[in-house]
């Protein structure tokens, strides 16, 4: 450890020293988030776990309960919450880097603002250079330079990024967002577990803004050695709870889901739009702690990015098969996007995959043309936001119509890569990306549009991404599908099908269900409801 402390005294003002312990495994991601978490009951804690690690995707978990800032938007205003004293001290080093904005107020505890995104009528290069939210995280997420690049994610922003941050790239139907259009957090310090190498890897980083390099360094000692005295502890007990009945909602009834898929097949037929992927809102008591209806969620449907993110008002709990963007590298940054369509079951008989019967299903994907089309549409829109964002030459097709075998369907999925352009960074391919066309539409904006005016509630985080931002300047990221907020009491639960010229609107609901299915289960299953 002392080669760190000669490393963080010799570092220049605005470096950013990775202080990191190696723990052997076998750690469990999510007992250990437990321990450190008061069993998820802290705010401002979040878990993001790789529950499945038999691809490339499911590598690492991560975990932290004490960042040092919360960065959050609303409509067109701005709060940076110091949730520590290291976050006191980077309020202090930022407030100078905010003259862009239209206000802005400065108090030892946080900076609060407004900015009104820029229109002009430019070209799209230009457009995505006019300031937006996208410039405020930016001050924070690349504020710290790191001496070296690292591929491994030890620092930076990592949180949600709503459906309405769309907005501030494009003129869309305002609807009355019902939850932030970004929470992002900056972590300082938190636990890596590489599943590959089963070990964990306990991160706190000297964060170098005075002169007060030694204590900076003290403080990184301090914080793993409570991670160390977390890992020895025994898990938080849980009350078990009395049970009350299970009362269940929907913003949109059956009868009205299909008066509205109607109109968007007029849309189509009408040559609007291709389609669309018109969501609703299942609203549902709950009696269980948020980290046992995570615990069930992975049971139910493990996947590559699971996420669990108690915030200043809420929770969001997910599942994700499908990761969004992402870009990596040093020198040159790698971008990869992939998408999922289409679906099929899985041949299940008595709760047990049937070879035979689930490769029927299979071959049903391969061969059906109505699906291959709809995923050729995605492969061409995904393409030409590649070629936005990628130096000229640089983007290809590596795979495509593969069929992925997911816990209860099977789906197609294409990967696309290219390489980012050196005048733009990953905040500007993540404003082009921005929302995925598998839960909006084609064309995606059009498709957005007519579901603004439609949709009965706004979307929150549903469509939008769970991400880390790194100080390496690196992007991660998944599509938030069908997931669990809980708030005010409740658990309300998006889910949604989408609309094709020849959908048969009965059936797009009955699928909306379906996508609804994991998590209704893990709400279930967790207990307290009868």
């Amino acid at each position: 450890m002392e080669n760190y402390l000669e490393t963080v005294k010799k570092a220049r003002i605005g470096a950013i020293i990775p202080i990191i312990k190696i723990v052997e495994g076998p750690i469990n991601p999510t007992e250990l988030f437990a321990k450190i978490s008061n069993y998820g009951r802290k705010k401002n804690s979040l878990l993001f776990e790789s529950a499945d690690t038999a691809t490339k995707y499911g590598e690492i978990s991560i975990l932290a309960a004490s960042p040092c800032l919360r960065v959050m938007g609303y409509k067109e205003n701005f709060e940076i919450t110091a949730l520590s004293s290291i976050g006191r001290q980077f309020l202090k080093f930022i407030k100078n880097d905010f003259g862009f904005c239209d206000s802005v107020k400065y108090t030892q505890e946080q900076i609060t603002g407004k900015l009104v995104p820029k229109r002009k009528a430019v070209d799209e290069a230009q457009r995505l250079r006019l300031k937006n939210h996208s410039d405020i995280i930016r001050q924070i997420a690349f504020k710290f330079k790191p001496l070296s690049y690292s591929r491994i994610p030890y620092s930076g922003l990592f949180g949600a990024i709503g459906h309405s941050f769309i907005d501030q790239h494009e003129e869309l139907p305002q609807k009355e967002p019902e939850m932030p259009s970004y929470e992002l957090y900056f972590l300082d310090n938190l636990a890596l577990i590489s599943h590959k190498d089963n070990k964990a890897y306990i991160i706190a980083n000297a964060m170098v803004m005075d002169s007060k390099r030694e204590e900076a360094y003290r403080q990184c000692i301090s914080v793993i050695k409570s991670y160390e005295k977390a890992m020895q502890s025994k898990l938080p007990k849980l009350k078990k709870p009395k049970m009350k009945k299970q009362l269940i909602e929907t913003d949109l009834q059956k009868e009205n889901y299909e008066i509205i898929a109607n109109k968007i097949k007029s849309s189509i037929m009408h040559g609007k739009i291709f389609q669309a992927h018109l969501s609703r809102t299942i609203i549902s008591s709950y009696n269980a702690e948020p980290l046992e209806i995570y615990a069930e969620l992975k049971k139910i449907a493990p996947s590559p990015y699971m996420f669990f993110i108690n915030s200043k008002n809420s929770a969001l709990i997910g599942s994700s098969y499908q990761m969004f963007l992402n870009i990596r590298g040093d020198k040159e940054k790698v971008i990869e996007a992939r998408l999922m369509s289409g679906a099929k079951p899985r041949g299940i008989i008595n709760n047990a995959i049937d070879e035979e019967f689930d490769s029927k299903y299979e071959a049903e994907l391969r061969l059906d043309k109505k699906l291959l089309s709809q995923h050729t549409t995605l492969i061409d829109a995904a393409r030409n936001d590649i070629a936005m964002i990628s130096k000229p030459g640089t983007r290809k097709l590596r795979s495509a119509f593969a069929i992925e075998k997911l816990p209860y369907c099977h789906q197609i999925a294409s990967d696309i890569e290219g390489v980012l352009k050196n005048d733009i960074d990953v905040l500007h391919a993540c404003l082009v990306f921005m929302n995925p066309v598998s839960l909006s539409g084609i064309p995606k904006i059009e498709a957005l549009k007519i579901l603004r005016e439609n949709e009965a509630s706004a979307r929150g985080f549903y469509g939008g991404i769970v991400c880390c931002i790194t100080s390496s300047g690196d992007f991660e990221s998944a599509v938030i599908p069908s997931s669990i907020l809980l708030a005010n009491g409740k658990a309300h639960i998006k889910t949604g099908a989408t609309i094709s010229y020849d959908s048969v609107s009965k059936s797009r609901f009955d699928e909306s269900e379906e996508n609804a299915r994991a998590c209704m289960e893990a709400l279930n299953k967790a207990g307290g409801l009868k």
